[in-house]
């Protein structure tokens, strides 16, 4: 089963639901519809806005339940996309994937889903004022998802400061231009970009300072199924971001994916002299989804 059936929405005293073991892998908005539902067993990674309405559903982030009680917010996002999900790494108050497209952050997100882990969005530009402010104001922020609708004109500077529990980054753009300035998201292990086909000329001016990431353990190159990703735009970049790894004194083990391939990038020799004579050794979980086929040592 991969959808279910419609009547199942008028099922007014249903409690329980559990879906695992089958394909069923979307929820839709009549699920509001099942007043008196309490679980929901199933493996999905979002419910859609809809589902915040029932009082009596375990599980659901409390800024969802206390969004519905809002019948000004209630009314300002009607016309909005969004779905939410608990969080997967026990910090903040679940999370938001907003797939309407906004011009910026839009302000609603920090007046009433400031607590949460995780973001994703669908945004045109990204500006210190208007929007790097709120993303690194929020306390709980451990995971943010930026699918950038237009291509910037020039490269977004991240500054120092805030950004406090942010660990994970990934940039969906049709070309990456970001640059991270001296103590930028000091917390950050992955980021990942995720691209598509671009034949504009390559941007590697300013540099994109990854070395500026203190505790950087990975870095991921995806290019969208349906584009090739070795335009010269993509290569160039992919290629000083190969440099700046080379050069950067970050005391980790940095691996840089692209696409099945992989390169690995040493601790400093010094480091690893003093691990080596001491015994130390270090184990981190990887989050990216790849199955690369093949590794190259730098």
């Amino acid at each position: 089963m991969t959808k279910l059936p419609r009547d199942i929405w008028r099922l007014q005293h249903l409690e329980r639901l559990h879906l695992q073991g089958t394909k069923v892998r979307k929820i839709p908005r009549e699920i509001r519809g099942l007043k008196k539902l309490k679980d929901l067993d199933a493996n999905i990674g979002t419910l859609p806005f809809e589902a915040g309405q029932l009082s009596k559903l375990e599980g659901l982030p409390k800024c969802v339940h206390k969004a519905w009680k809002n019948s000004d917010l209630v009314s300002s996002l009607a016309g909005e996309i969004l779905s939410f999900q608990e969080s997967c790494y026990s910090i903040g108050d679940g999370g938001l994937v907003v797939g309407t497209k906004h011009m910026h952050i839009p302000r609603w997100i920090k007046e009433h889903f400031n607590n949460i882990g995780t973001l994703d969005i669908r945004i045109c530009k990204l500006e210190e004022e208007q929007d790097l402010k709120i993303l690194r104001e929020m306390p709980y922020l451990f995971d943010l998802t930026l699918r950038l609708e237009a291509v910037p004109r020039k490269p977004t500077v991240i500054s120092s400061g805030g950004f406090a529990k942010l660990k994970y980054l990934t940039v969906d753009s049709r070309v990456p231009r970001v640059t991270f300035q001296e103590g930028a998201m000091p917390r950050l292990e992955n980021l990942t970009f995720e691209f598509q086909f671009y034949g504009g000329p390559p941007n590697t001016d300013p540099p994109m300072g990854i070395k500026h990431l203190v505790r950087l353990e990975e870095v991921s190159f995806q290019c969208n199924k349906w584009y090739r990703g070795d335009s010269p735009c993509i290569s160039a970049i992919i290629d000083v971001v190969k440099e700046e790894l080379k050069s950067s004194s970050n005391p980790n083990r940095i691996e840089l994916h692209v696409g099945a391939q992989v390169w690995v990038f040493p601790r400093p020799r010094d480091y690893r002299e003093a691990c080596s004579s001491s015994g130390a050794q270090r184990k981190r979980p990887r989050r990216s989804k790849l199955n690369p086929s093949s590794a190259q040592h730098t």
